[in-house]
């Protein structure tokens, strides 16, 4: 079994939970990120690369962080629980420590502390499997407008940067990476939930009318501590006694907050899907 595979699988089943509105789907993304934060860690806390019979053995390298996140920012975006969002950053900050060149941009394959090879060379191309630069891309992007934190953003913007000059060269071979550029460079959308748990109808809103570049947050009085540790602006958001409230902005102009999907769906940027 292996972590890079795995997180990619996870990615999937989160999104056909939504698509398919499959609850089965998102309960196995549920055991399968949990089985790889606990049968695919080692007692320090660095991430592993493969499991086998009981035992789960070799570093990992950049694909099995960068997917494993991805798999969790999937799963955050479609069940909401702050756990997801967590393990999403802590990864992405092992990533930054352990995989990226500061100076130039881009992702080793190899940790720092890893095998001494004679030449670290940077992949970007995506084939069959995306690179592991291009899902850390996304990755970084997506942290940086879900937690509005400047270090996920610096590091986002560098790594877009580099990954723009390998993926000018040849287009085609750099599928997921555009899928980065598109996520940062379409008009962005921001929704900010408060209600006492998630509320109804708001899963099918999203099922429907999907939208890229948007990132959306729950917050409720069990999740709050831990959201407004990952996301500080979340403070600013108080969880209604009664009720839900939906906070919708985009680019740097917010709506008035509503009350209701209903009332949601009048502000929705994304379009009708059939």
């Amino acid at each position: 079994m292996l972590t890079a595979w795995n997180g990619l699988a996870l990615a999937a089943l989160a999104r056909a939970g939504l698509a398919l509105e499959e609850s089965r789907y998102l309960n196995a993304a549920r055991r399968l990120a949990n089985f790889l934060a606990d049968g695919l860690t080692d007692p320090e806390g660095r991430l592993l690369a493969r499991w086998r019979d009981g035992e789960a053995a070799h570093p990992g390298k950049l694909d099995d962080y960068a997917f494993y996140a991805y798999g969790l920012l999937e799963l955050y975006q479609v069940s909401f629980e702050v756990t997801w969002l967590s393990r999403a950053a802590q990864l992405a900050k092992e990533l930054l420590e352990l995989f990226f060149d500061w100076d130039h941009g881009g992702f080793y394959p190899y940790a720092f502390d890893g095998e001494q090879l004679l030449a670290r060379r940077k992949e970007a191309y995506d084939g069959a499997m995306p690179a592991g630069n291009s899902v850390a891309a996304l990755v970084l992007s997506r942290l940086a407008r879900l937690t509005g934190e400047e270090r996920w953003g610096r590091a986002a913007r560098l790594q877009l940067a580099w990954l723009a000059g390998a993926a000018r060269r040849y287009p085609a071979g750099h599928g997921f990476a555009m899928l980065a550029f598109l996520e940062e460079l379409w008009p962005t959308a921001e929704l900010v939930v408060t209600a006492g748990e998630t509320p109804e109808g708001l899963r099918d809103l999203l099922r429907r009318r999907p939208c890229p570049g948007l990132t959306v947050m729950v917050k409720t009085p069990e999740n709050a501590a831990g959201l407004e540790e990952l996301a500080p602006f979340t403070v600013a958001y108080p969880v209604a006694e009664r009720g839900a409230r939906f906070y919708l902005c985009r680019g740097r102009a917010c709506a008035r907050p509503v009350e209701s999907v209903s009332e949601l769906e009048k502000l929705w940027p994304g379009p009708e899907v059939q």
